[in-house]
């Protein structure tokens, strides 16, 4: 295999877009539940409580919907492409899932972390290149992309071009 093959692929437009209009549906949703409280919790000084509760989160959705509008606005790829020299990520959106790319003689492991909460059960999962020299670089799986990355399939993909590089789990309380 000489030639570079694209593990996957995504529009950043089309996330940016399900990510920004998810979150104008929460914030239409939280400012209903704020004329809710407000008018069925009481007289005036006990609603005001419930009404900066729900202020506040919208503002914080209001911030994240910043953050993403210009993902929406971008008409760029997130790609994830290898070759017989090495592992390729691209974004056109560094500042949101950043590019790097890992030479074949420099990778070391594929790693799978996995956080646990008190109770043992798996919150949640992120994945790592690791070079030789101790680099980790981060995939990105949960970006809303359509269709959705399967990180553990690439990783196989990847050991299946180069059989040395294991996939190693991590725990972390």
């Amino acid at each position: 295999m000489n030639e570079r093959r694209i593990l996957f692929e995504a529009s950043l437009a089309k996330t940016g877009g399900r990510l920004v209009w998810a979150l104008l549906i929460g914030m239409v949703l939280l400012a209903g539940l704020g004329v809710y409280l407000f008018v069925t919790t009481g007289p005036f000084p006990y609603t005001a409580v419930w009404l900066l509760w729900v202020g506040t989160i919208i503002l914080t959705l209001g911030g994240k919907i910043r953050k993403f509008l210009p993902l929406w606005r971008n008409s760029g790829v997130y790609q994830i492409a290898i070759d017989n020299y090495g592992l390729y990520v691209h974004s056109d959106v560094p500042d949101f899932a950043p590019s790097f790319s890992v030479v074949a003689t420099n990778l070391s492991r594929l790693i799978r972390k996995t956080f646990r909460d008190s109770d043992g059960d798996d919150n949640h999962h992120e994945y790592y290149v690791e070079t030789k020299s101790g680099c980790r670089f981060q995939i990105k799986e949960n970006l809303m992309f359509q269709p959705r990355l399967k990180v553990m399939h690439l990783f196989d993909q990847v050991t299946d071009c180069f059989p040395t590089v294991p996939i190693v789990d991590e725990v972390q309380d």
